[in-house]
């Protein structure tokens, strides 16, 4: 549902771009989520997989909320959008499976930048 309504104020946002009264409000929602830097999406992905591996959905959700505030890449963002899934049908060695491949990709990105 949330995605839903994302996707559809992007659009309303992005129409709204020829009015001038507008311009501040969309720069700040454009600009609002934060650039998903290796490290730091590393560590709540880590936060993550503990809370998958203790089965707690409550949690999860809480740290999914962390990674949401991230403008992250498509790939990254499809994955989360499956992991999210899995969670919520309490589905955890499927989300398990997808966190570890992003974790790993992480880890291989952050040697590259680091």
């Amino acid at each position: 549902l949330t995605d839903s309504f994302d996707k559809v104020l992007n659009i309303v946002i992005h129409s709204l771009k020829d009015f001038p009264e507008f311009e501040h409000y969309i720069e700040k929602k454009e600009t609002k989520g934060k650039k998903g830097e290796p490290d730091v999406l590393l560590e709540i992905f880590l936060k993550l997989e503990y809370q998958i591996l203790k089965r707690k959905p409550k949690q999860c959700q809480k740290v999914m909320e962390q990674i949401a505030e991230f403008t992250l890449s498509e790939e990254y963002a499809q994955s989360v959008t499956r992991l999210g899934s899995l969670i919520e049908r309490y589905k955890f060695k499927e989300a398990q499976e997808i966190l570890e491949s992003m974790i790993a990709k992480l880890k291989g990105e952050e040697e590259i930048h680091g």
